[in-house]
Parts: C-alpha cells; structure tokens; sequence
C-alpha cells in the first residue's frame, strides 16, 4: 500500500474507529486524573503531584520552572553565571560540573569547556564510586592539556562524590561563594596523572 492509497483509506478509518478510540482516550484521562486527585489527597503535596504528572507525560520537571520561573533565584543563576565567567576570564577551556550540562553556565558566563557529569563518572565495578586515577583519567581524555578552571555549581551532587572531592583538593580554591566553587587547575605542585600511584 502506498502513501497515497494509506491516505485516502486513513479518513475512512477513522470515522469507523472514532468512537472506541475516543472512549479509549477519555476513560485513559478518567483514570489517571483519579490517580492525581488521590495522590494529592493523600499527600497535599504538589511536588509529588507535578513528579506523577510529568513522569507519566514524559515531560521534564524543570518545564514548570519555564512557565512560571523563580526570578529571584533564576536571577541569581544569572548573577552567578557571569561572575563565574569573569573570575575564569570567559575560558574556552574550563571542565565544569553543573546542572543542564552547564548549557545555562557557558551561556551566561560566556565560558566554554567540557561537562564533568553530575552523578559522576563509573566506576571500576558497577556501583563502585570511581578511583581518583579514574577521574584524572576522564579529565585527562576531555582536556589532553588539562582544564584551565574545574566549576562546581551543583554543590550537593560535588559533596557526595568523595572521590572527586579528593582529586580537586590538589588543586586551590580561586573562589568559593555560596552556589558556586572554581578550582584553579593551572596552579598546583602536585599534578595527577592517571598514572599516579595516589
């Protein structure tokens, strides 16, 4: 059957099927909106509503912040993002861990670099945190140079990775400001390589 032949038959088609895909559709809504009236009930939290809602749409939970964003705290981004790019004098070569992968950061701060991810990197073994060897080993394959500056502005992800922590300790702090920390990876005495025994 080809396209045409498919598009003539299509009308016909759906005047014979409207009415059980209609029923289909609506009794579908019916139950998911007594699955969201029943959750709030239960919960009186939107937050668990909105995660049920876009979860079952397949939406991202970060579209709500598109709709009705936070000025305040999308001002601070803003603000943080800029500061980023002047204290790293708007590099093209900074590694940074950072949430949207660092989209909203290498636009605003008018840098560009390469994303270290915020759940981090694998492992040796499945569910294994990464060594440091591992890590240096990641930034080394991104940045064969090395990165000028490591930016972390999702801090909560960069305090759970102990690993990573550690690898960045050997570098100093250029600065630290609440929503934000810059490693200046240029200046230390102590270079790691992936081969370092540390």
């Amino acid at each position: 059957m080809g396209i045409g032949a498919a598009a003539v038959r299509l009308p016909q088609w759906w005047r014979e099927q409207r009415k059980q895909l209609i029923s289909i559709v609506v009794a579908v809504c019916a139950i998911y909106g007594l699955i969201i009236v029943g959750t709030y009930a239960k919960t009186r939290n939107v937050k668990t509503v909105m995660k049920l809602v876009f979860g079952a749409t397949g939406m991202s939970k970060k579209f709500v912040h598109y709709l009705r964003p936070n000025k305040a705290h999308l001002q601070q981004r803003i603000t943080n993002a800029r500061a980023i790019g002047e204290h790293v004098g708007h590099s093209t070569n900074v590694a940074f861990m950072t949430e949207d992968f660092g989209k909203f950061l290498q636009y605003e701060g008018q840098l560009s670099g390469g994303y270290y991810p915020e759940k981090g990197i694998d492992g040796a073994a499945d569910g294994e945190p990464p060594t440091v060897d591992a890590i240096a080993a990641y930034v080394t394959e991104k940045f064969p140079d090395g990165p000028d500056y490591f930016v972390v502005t999702a801090v909560n992800a960069y305090n759970q990775q102990e690993t990573l922590r550690t690898y960045l300790a050997r570098f100093p702090i250029l600065v630290q400001e609440e929503g934000y920390m810059i490693f200046d990876t240029r200046a230390t005495s102590a270079p790691i390589s992936p081969q370092d025994p540390s």
